[in-house]
């Protein structure tokens, strides 16, 4: 468990020099972490890097890690603001909107009442099976 700042070299002076952004790293299940903090202030880096271990452990443990209003998701929950996402994001391609909201169409007619955790490899694949099916 090690907080610490990574040093690089100045490429104006070459003279070595510390960052000012906090990086944290430990090892976890025998595995390296190290993540950025992405802030300057020591003691918010201190308590990322406990939320982070916290959240692996939790992980670890089977118990769920992301708030409660996104763990309950639809797939329709989530295409319909990214839909709205990606209309905004290519204004000047008709044809890729009209694709996209052709496919998920399809997509929130089979498996839009399915919960996001309840999308699992099985249930992916009777979807594919279903839109083969359909031609």
């Amino acid at each position: 468990m090690a907080l610490f700042r990574p040093t690089y070299i100045d490429k104006k002076t070459g003279a070595q020099k510390e960052s000012g952004v906090w990086w944290f790293e430990f090892i976890y299940a025998g595995k390296r972490i190290r993540e950025s903090v992405k802030t300057t202030r020591k003691t918010i880096a201190t308590e990322k890097e406990k939320n982070r271990r916290i959240d692996l452990e939790k992980t670890n443990a089977g118990m769920p890690t992301e708030k409660r209003n996104n763990r309950i998701r639809s797939v329709t929950d989530v295409v319909a603001p990214y839909l709205m996402r990606y209309e905004l994001d290519h204004r000047s391609r008709p044809k890729s909107i009209l694709f996209a909201k052709g496919r998920l169409a399809n997509l929130t007619r089979l498996i839009g009442r399915a919960l996001l955790p309840d999308l699992t490899e099985d249930a992916i694949r009777d979807y594919i099976t279903t839109r083969i099916n359909e031609g």
